[in-house]
């Protein structure tokens, strides 16, 4: 088994969603702008609409129902958590980016729950129609991350909190590394960037939490 970090161009594998516009005060020289970005961007679309980001997310990855929805959510309400500019962001960093901002409006001044105990999440749930390669690609990542949450979700948790390129950021991931053994199947290969990484404890970040959250109020 064995896992790799790759530069953040190399992951743009998802199909890209063009942001029309650039948030304001991002600094072009910055390497990480456009992770900067696209958390301001994700951060201000929860805000404004939520319930709406919310039937996105639970559409199957890759399917025409998502590609459709996701040009939706640039209408004139998007186009205000934008300023000037224009980049494209691959679906799996939009999602990821939605996921933590709704973890963030959620759940940030709650305490963590004990995510071993929490039942299983069928992840391939919304495909039931079929499944795309992108899909395909998304519940592999985000099974993986869902083991990585049970073992140390402190850490998933501190990253959510944590600056995109930030020196804290890097520590995290390092304190995050000795799960990735055990959460990978036996003789596989994952190579993914941080972006990426991130993007998937996002979603089972929140998706644990939802869970956990549901089967106590039962």
């Amino acid at each position: 088994m064995a896992f790799l970090f790759c530069a953040d161009a190399a992951q743009a594998q998802m199909t890209g969603t063009l942001m029309t516009r650039q948030p304001a005060q991002t600094d072009v020289d910055d390497k990480h702008a456009a992770r900067k970005m696209n958390r301001g961007f994700t951060n201000c679309m929860v805000d404004r609409s939520p319930q709406r980001i919310k039937v996105y997310l639970a559409l199957p990855v890759g399917g025409d129902a998502a590609t459709r929805m996701v040009k939706r959510l640039f209408d004139r309400e998007g186009d205000a958590c934008m300023g000037m500019g224009q980049m494209t962001v691959p679906q799996n960093l939009l999602r990821g980016g939605l996921y933590e901002a709704l973890y963030l409006k959620e759940y940030s001044g709650k305490a963590l729950p004990d995510f071993k105990i929490v039942q299983t999440i069928d992840y391939l749930a919304p495909y039931q129609d079929g499944i795309s390669d992108q899909g395909k690609q998304a519940v592999a990542m985000v099974q993986f991350a869902d083991c990585v949450v049970r073992a140390r979700g402190n850490d998933a948790r501190s990253l959510m909190f944590l600056i995109p390129g930030s020196s804290s950021e890097s520590r995290t991931f390092v304190d995050l590394t000795p799960s990735f053994g055990g959460c990978l199947p036996k003789d596989a290969q994952f190579e993914f960037s941080k972006s990426v990484l991130r993007a998937a404890l996002a979603e089972a970040l929140y998706r644990l939490t939802e869970s956990s959250v549901a089967t106590a109020s039962n």
